[in-house]
């Protein structure tokens, strides 16, 4: 008794068939952009701060914050969310994505909010900086940076 194997498939055009299969997979999955949550508490400290909880650290005069990130792409994005107890005294806010400034800003919000800043920048490790100026009076306290890459 003879058996049916089914239709026979030459093993170039079977190759050529997975390999067509598994291109078209390919091309419809983009993976989602990177994201990178630092706790402020767990980045480098300089200067006068102090930890107001276990996430949040608040900075005065010449304070900063420091992480190394990893560019992926040419632009990135930095959302901090930030506040001051100091209304009355707002203290200054700059943000450099390596030796590059990407905003100053006066802290003005009495409740945390988020800042949204966009950078140009080119692959590789960069030093992300959050810092409060030798100068500048009040308290910043930062509860969360996010850095993504779209």
């Amino acid at each position: 008794m003879a058996r049916y194997a089914g239709p026979r498939v030459r093993p170039g055009l079977a190759s050529l068939i997975v390999w067509l299969l598994l291109s078209g997979c390919r091309r419809s999955y983009d993976p989602p952009a990177p994201v990178l949550t630092l706790v402020p508490t767990g980045m480098l400290v300089t200067g006068h701060a102090a930890k107001a909880d276990e996430q949040m650290m608040c900075l005065i005069a010449g304070a900063s914050l420091q992480a190394t990130v990893y560019a992926h792409e040419p632009t990135v994005t930095i959302v901090l969310t930030a506040f001051t107890p100091t209304p009355s005294k707002p203290p200054g806010m700059m943000i450099y994505f390596d030796s590059q400034l990407v905003a100053t800003d006066p802290m003005t919000a009495g409740q945390p909010q988020a800042f949204v800043y966009r950078v140009a920048t080119e692959r590789g490790e960069r030093v992300l900086r959050v810092m409060v100026p030798s100068i500048s009076p009040g308290v910043l306290c930062v509860r969360e940076v996010v850095v993504t890459q779209p």
